[in-house]
């Protein structure tokens, strides 16, 4: 589990960094701002990681449209994804990825739903 911890947290520093170099780290920053009103629980931890992914396919793509949980899982395999449903304790939940949006769900330690609204520019909870 914890190699497990270290890979994710490794892949999300040279995504961070490679993102910084190319000069999309504003966007990023914005992205994990957003995050900063969820709930400090294990379920926003878990949605900083999968805000970081979705921010590198979104900086890349210019478009979160694509963006599901198979082109996710491809960008940090140490995450679980699902495409839709219900959320669930330590898997992040893709719905309504378009051009500009994208929502991010999780369930957290007690049960509580944590969602994230990545959009272009505007990031708040859900």
């Amino acid at each position: 589990m914890l190699a497990m911890k270290r890979t994710s947290t490794l892949a999300g520093i040279a995504l961070v960094t490679a993102l910084v170099l190319s000069g999309c780290a504003s966007k990023v920053e914005q992205d994990l701002d957003a995050l900063d009103e969820a709930q400090a629980t294990g379920g926003s931890i878990l949605l900083q990681q999968a805000a970081v992914t979705a921010s590198g396919w979104y900086a890349t793509n210019g478009s979160y449209a694509g963006f599901n949980a198979s082109t996710a899982k491809s960008l940090d395999p140490a995450l679980k994804w699902a495409d839709g449903g219900a959320p669930a304790v330590g898997v992040v939940t893709i719905e309504g990825a378009s051009a500009t949006s994208v929502q991010l769900l999780t369930s957290d330690d007690s049960g509580g739903s944590v969602c994230i609204q990545l959009n272009e520019g505007i990031d708040t909870p859900c």
